[in-house]
């Protein structure tokens, strides 16, 4: 039996001391790929979709540290100003079959924005590769992350956006339709 499993990772980058991403320091970086690998293998998984892989460099190693049995694919679609992606690691042989954003053409627009805006691609891509098990049965599997938080709020003091409300005035976002007090 082929073991799947799918693990946001948060922001893997390398450590850079002049990063915008990613651990602050060092021993952050190597704690938390430890952590990573003590996991996975304690999860017992044969392929891993992960999320948030923010810097390639940074899954090699981490692929590295879980031995030589291991492989894995790396999305080449993200976002420019937040460049995370999709991958997989695998124990299994493993080929990429798609690596896009754009959505079928079959799809209707999707809409993307409170102004009614649409989209007409993912803004992080998602990756789907085909994995051999042993027996030569091949399974298809995707990895995608379309979106880790469910509201933004306006830039904070840092200029970014915030995934944490300010006050509870800003946690009620139906405040305009439905007064929270």
């Amino acid at each position: 039996m082929t073991v799947i499993g799918t693990w946001n990772v948060e922001n893997l980058f390398k450590f850079r001391p002049d990063g915008n991403f990613g651990p602050t320091s060092q021993a952050a970086y190597d704690v938390k790929l430890k952590g990573l690998v003590a996991t996975i293998n304690t999860a017992g998984v044969d392929v891993l979709a992960v999320e948030e892989i923010g810097d390639p460099e940074a899954l090699e190693e981490l692929t590295a540290q879980l031995g030589s049995q291991w492989r894995h694919v790396t999305s080449t679609v993200f976002d420019t100003a937040h460049p995370i992606r999709v991958a997989f690691l695998s124990r299994l042989p493993l080929e990429v079959i798609a690596d896009r954003a754009a959505f079928p053409q079959q799809l209707a627009a999707i809409q993307a924005g409170d102004d009614g805006a649409t989209a007409q691609q993912m803004g992080r891509g998602a990756l789907a590769v085909r994995v051999t098990e042993p027996d030569g049965r091949t399974l298809d599997l995707i990895a995608a992350h379309l979106k880790s938080k469910l509201l933004s709020f306006p830039p904070g003091p840092t200029g970014r956006s915030r995934f944490q409300p300010g006050d509870e005035g800003e946690r009620c976002a139906c405040r305009k339709l439905h007064p929270c007090r």
